[in-house]
């Protein structure tokens, strides 16, 4: 099999074995890079071995914007946000949630950039900011126009509500200038008083009158000289001043449709800026993704299991019948589904797990539901969503600024600006929905006498199953038009081929950005979870210059081999303490879990053997049903997965098996190797025969060794008995 072409960046920063690298060109037989470590030489990889370089540990990058626009959008509006001390973030935070509600009720003309008019609208403001707070702090279930009050008790004036909103536009919308102090003022070096009595004299510019620059600036130039003799009569503190050609560079910086809606009027502006026809579509596999959420339009059983098999018809009858949302992520040079998943409700959890599945290869999840087909993953270079509660929340915002992706903010009501995800969506509403029993319809004219709860019989998995192989055996295989006949499937390989795709995310990437967020005591055994010690020496350094200190690490559920660890603003990569941990994933090892638990429930510590025959029994029978699970809404969030490490894993640890101290033993008469057991005609002390064994058994009596014979280690089928003691 030809292994496809990986598109790398000129500009993007690459790291082989932790030395620093820069693309240079690349043929038939591989890349070639130059070393950014001083010697400036170039070495070539062969593609072979640049498959198997990315994605694994010696691998890493740094990604750079590809298109101008995406420049004007790469700068993270979040940079150095989610470090700041707590009470700083949140003040900061909430003041960005006042301007994003302005913005909102200015988009949708309701009410104008003026202190009378935001004074007037204060309660609809404050409204809508604690809206933006909800979905921000993920609180999806709130009501938005319920009765009941908002946990948002921030306030804030007209004015200041408006000053924030120009200091976020003149800083680039970076959040850090909602910070006191930081803002335009600073940027240009000079002090607040005089900046803005310039900018108050310089924004004549945009008047109806349409005075040159030249005129507004020596007439800015005259203001300041008048106004600071009237302050030198006063003995008060002069204004500082500008060149003229510094004003006029000043006036250049006003923003351009500003200027034109306001010195010609809102129609010219409206002509000469607005889009004409489709925006620019992506031309590149990963160059843009959109992801978005869609309601299923049929009724499912709801089950705590994501399988019926054993439950009989009364029971069927009494489980409560809902509607499941899908997320859906779409690469839009293709039209290729690379991401999806089935949810109970919206949610940022969900959609960080469509995107994560988007970036992966699933060939596993194919063969699992059946089909022949390969479904690959590709890295973004772009996000575009829209405004849901899902996509505004800081989860999902940190997943998308952390694998080097730019986030393409939505325009409120404008489903026009996402025409793919929108388009598959009516797809699924015509072609696989006709198959699935329990349909809701459109609308009640629509649906008519259809009983949809009585035909409800399918549950999650049986849903994500009928979803999968239409996207796999029949979307990715159809022609399409916006492919001019061509199936998404077969553009796929032909730009994979053609002009390559970008690198799989590095390991330690994807756990930072995807991974689940957990806070723990560094201890002399490192930090644990779920009952699994991760260490090493960089991570005992640390310890031992600053203590026994909590620290924030991230851990991938498709892998727990390493966990990333933030600490000393830096990352740090810890491994697992089990050796060959790596590639067992968070559902298997709950699975385990619950199977050890009901087992060797007296006991404090487990052997790792013990471990690892449970997970090869479990993975030979349910390879498969696992696969599927990934989909599914019953993977565990970050609150069920709290409550699980309370209940299921508290007061246990993993430990390898004992290794035999070969020290003392006596060497054996031909000097390779060592004498176990009694040795003929030593001339020991006879005495010596009581003295305890060299490995003495780990559990005194009263705790029962793993290793120790029992009856019922001849059931190999031990595993499945669950909470069985």
């Amino acid at each position: 099999m030809k292994l496809p072409k990986i598109r790398f960046g000129e500009d993007d920063r690459y790291f082989i074995d932790r030395r620093p690298y820069r693309y240079v060109f690349s043929d038939e037989g591989g890349a070639c890079f130059q070393r950014l470590d001083g010697s400036n030489s170039i070495e070539k990889f062969s593609w072979f071995e640049l498959h198997s370089l990315i994605g694994g540990q010696r691998w890493d990058c740094i990604p750079q914007p590809r298109t101008s626009e995406a420049t004007d959008r790469a700068p993270d509006p979040f940079y150095s946000v989610w470090e700041l001390p707590e009470i700083q973030q949140t003040l900061l935070l909430n003041r960005w949630f006042f301007v994003r509600a302005l913005r909102k009720l200015r988009s949708a003309n309701r009410l104008k950039l003026t202190p009378e008019s935001v004074k007037e609208n204060e309660a609809l403001v404050h409204h809508e900011a604690a809206k933006e707070w909800s979905a921000y702090w993920g609180d999806f279930n709130k009501r938005y126009f319920s009765s009941k009050p908002t946990r948002f008790g921030f306030s804030a004036s007209a004015s200041s509500i408006l000053r924030w909103n120009r200091n976020l536009k003149n800083a680039g919308d970076r959040l850090i200038a909602l910070k006191d102090g930081r803002g335009k003022s600073r940027s240009l070096q000079i002090d607040q008083k005089s900046f803005q009595f310039i900018m108050r004299a310089l924004r004549e510019y945009l008047s109806e009158q349409r005075f040159t620059p030249t005129a507004i600036a020596k007439k800015t130039v005259l203001a300041l000289k008048v106004e600071n003799e009237r302050r030198a009569s006063k003995g008060e503190r002069p204004l500082e001043t500008r060149s003229r050609s510094a004003l006029i560079e000043w006036i250049a910086r006003f923003p351009a449709l500003e200027v034109t809606a306001s010195r010609e009027g809102i129609k010219v502006a409206r002509e000469k800026f607005s889009a004409v026809g489709k925006t620019q579509s992506a031309t590149r596999p990963g160059e843009l993704f959109e992801i978005d959420e869609w309601e299923v339009d049929a009724r499912t059983l709801i089950t705590v299991s994501p399988v019926r098999e054993g439950l009989d018809a009364d029971t069927l009858k009494r489980l409560p019948i809902g509607r499941r949302w899908l997320y859906v992520v779409v690469d839009v040079a293709t039209r290729y589904v690379v991401g999806f998943v089935v949810a109970s409700t919206q949610n940022s959890s969900s959609a960080i797990r469509a995107l994560e599945m988007a970036t992966r290869s699933k060939d596993d999840l194919a063969a699992a539901v059946g089909s022949s087909c390969h479904w690959v993953g590709i890295t973004p270079e772009s996000v575009r969503s829209d405004t849901g509660s899902a996509f505004s929340a800081k989860d999902f915002l940190r997943a998308v600024n952390e694998i080097f992706a730019t986030y393409d903010y939505p325009m409120v009501g404008e489903p026009g600006f996402r025409p793919y995800i929108e388009r598959l969506f009516g797809s699924f509403t015509m072609i696989p929905m006709p198959y699935v029993p329990g349909r809701t319809f459109r609308d009640p004219q629509e649906r008519g006498n259809y009983d949809s709860d009585s035909k409800a019989v399918l549950t999650d998995d049986q849903l994500a199953l009928i979803f999968i192989r239409y996207i796999l055996d029949v979307y990715h295989q159809s022609p399409h038009d916006g492919l001019n006949g061509e199936t998404p499937e077969n553009a796929m390989k032909r730009l994979a081929g053609t002009v390559g795709i970008p690198p799989a995310l590095p390991i330690a990437m994807r756990r930072r950005a995807f991974g689940l967020r957990k806070e723990r005591v560094v201890t002399a055994r490192g930090v644990q979870f779920f009952a699994i010690n991760y260490n090493s020496e960089e991570l005992q350094a640390i310890r031992r210059n600053l203590g026994s200190n909590t620290v924030a690490l991230y851990v991938n559920p498709q892998d727990l081999g390493f966990v990333s660890v933030w600490a000393e603003d830096r990352w740090i990569e810890v491994p697992c303490s089990i050796e060959n941990f790596n590639g067992v994933t968070l559902l298997e090892w709950l699975e385990v879990g619950k199977t050890l638990r009901g087992r060797y429930a007296a006991q404090a510590e487990l052997k790792s053997s013990v471990v690892f025959e449970a997970l090869s029994a479990m993975r030979a029978t349910s390879e498969n049903a696992m696969a599927i699970m990934g989909v599914l809404p019953q993977v565990p969030t970050s609150d069920q997965l709290k409550d699980l490490e309370n209940n299921l894993f508290w007061g246990l640890s993993i430990s390898e098996d004992a290794v035999p101290e070969l020290n003392d033993l006596p060497l054996a008469e031909d000097g390779l190797g060592y004498v176990v057991g009694p040795v003929a005609n030593s001339g020991a002390d006879p005495s010596a025969a009581a003295a305890p064994a060299v490995n003495e058994d780990p559990y005194p009596a009263g705790d029962k060794s793993l290793t120790e014979d029992d009856p019922s280690d001849d059931d190999t089928d031990w595993w499945r008995d669950g909470d069985k003691s």
